[in-house]
């Protein structure tokens, strides 16, 4: 191609990046961990921080399994090699392993990606808590009433069909231009764009993946509780859970200021495993009652109808990921981002892992993987 039309291609992204998500698409490529500095933002801030204890009388194992027919590797090598940015070890609220890799340290900001889905989960429940939601089972047109008024088949699905990925709203899972995964990362008018979704499938028989689930989840926050999903995290959880670091969640754009629902919060990894405290508590934090006990049962008492379809040991419900225990794994609930963002809990062991990095890495390629490293190091630990 001529090299002035591939200048002015690119001239135009640039000019309208704010206007179409197919400009964004072709100046900003694929996602990455540094996207939080492209999108705008809305800040969130956090109060009186509360620090964990550190404890170095028994430090996780020098080796570690990263699959369970390979042999061990040294963890530090590992996770080095693997582009692992924060790999940290809480358990008994004591921090036994803390490290940074890659340029990475404890004040560097990680973008959380569909971490994000989770943390909008505790929000719906903090909000049916708060009497804002009168129930996950309220079909979604009791808050989003116009669409009905464009296709009736909307009021046949509810807010947990969104939170389980089962609503049936079609969902093109592409990274492809016309992809909507593609659409629902890059748009700049999400909420204009969330009202003119379509149905193709009845809602509550199959599982599929879809990132406007959560931003409609979203559109439910910011009418019931009049605030911003970003105002209601930083009231909720941020300043309650003593976040050590302020944080911020990333905007479709600066006109339209609809919270990126399904990716956006950017954080310190720090920050991230104290949310896990909250599953660990059973929705409190430090004696603190910060979401109903019945909400984080609801997300970790796996069962058979929330099986994911590729793998029957792992269990998707109210976008939370539930692992049951089978030959070394032991059972997990975790939080699962692009690019291998993990919170992991493991509930028995009283034990909290976070991996963040800028790729998933050539030797844990899958989320299977980082279990096998944090079953090893529990198996250690429990020695």
């Amino acid at each position: 191609m001529n090299k002035f039309i591939i200048f002015g291609l690119l001239a135009l992204a640039l000019l309208f990046q704010n206007c179409t998500y197919m400009a964004r698409y072709v100046l900003w490529q694929s996602s990455d961990i540094k996207d939080y500095k492209k999108f705008p933002k809305e800040d969130i801030h956090t109060d009186q921080p509360y620090l964990f204890s550190k404890m170095d009388a028994k430090p996780v194992t020098q080796e570690v399994l990263y699959h369970w027919d390979l042999p061990r590797k040294n963890i530090e090598t590992l996770l080095q090699d693997n582009e692992t940015t924060a790999f940290i070890v809480i358990r008994n609220d004591s921090i036994l392993y803390e490290n940074y890799f890659n340029g990475y340290e404890r004040s560097s900001i990680n973008t959380s990606f569909s971490v994000a889905k989770s943390i909008t989960s505790l929000l719906v429940g903090i909000a049916i808590d708060d009497g804002f939601i009168k129930s996950s089972s309220d079909p979604i047109t009791n808050y989003l009433p116009e669409l009905k008024q464009r296709d009736a088949r909307f009021e046949k699905i509810t807010i947990d069909h969104l939170l389980d990925m089962k609503s049936g709203i079609k969902f093109i899972d592409s990274d492809l231009p016309w992809g909507d995964r593609v659409k629902a990362y890059y748009s700049p008018r999400l909420r204009k764009k969330l009202l003119y979704l379509t149905i193709e499938s009845d809602p509550g028989v199959t599982y599929e993946y879809n990132t406007y689930h959560p931003q409609l989840l979203g559109l439910i926050l910011e009418r019931t509780t009049g605030k911003s999903p970003a105002r209601y995290l930083e009231e909720k959880i941020w300043k309650p859970l003593g976040m050590e670091f302020d944080a911020s969640w990333s905007l479709d754009s600066k006109r339209d200021k609809m919270v990126k629902m399904e990716s956006g919060i950017n954080c310190r990894a720090i920050d991230v495993a104290k949310i896990g405290k909250i599953i660990l508590e059973k929705g409190k934090y430090n004696n603190k009652r910060i979401v109903s006990e019945a909400w984080i049962e609801k997300l970790t008492d796996y069962n058979d109808t929330n099986r994911f379809p590729r793998n029957n040991l792992i269990h998707y419900q109210s976008a939370w990921w539930t692992l049951e225990p089978y030959r070394g794994y032991r059972h997990a609930v975790y939080a699962d981002g692009h690019l291998g963002q993990f919170l992991f809990i493991f509930p028995e062991d009283n034990t909290i892992i976070v991996r963040m990095g800028k790729k998933m890495g050539k030797d844990t390629e899958s989320v299977l993987n980082w279990l096998v490293i944090g079953s090893d190091i529990i198996k250690h630990l429990n020695k």
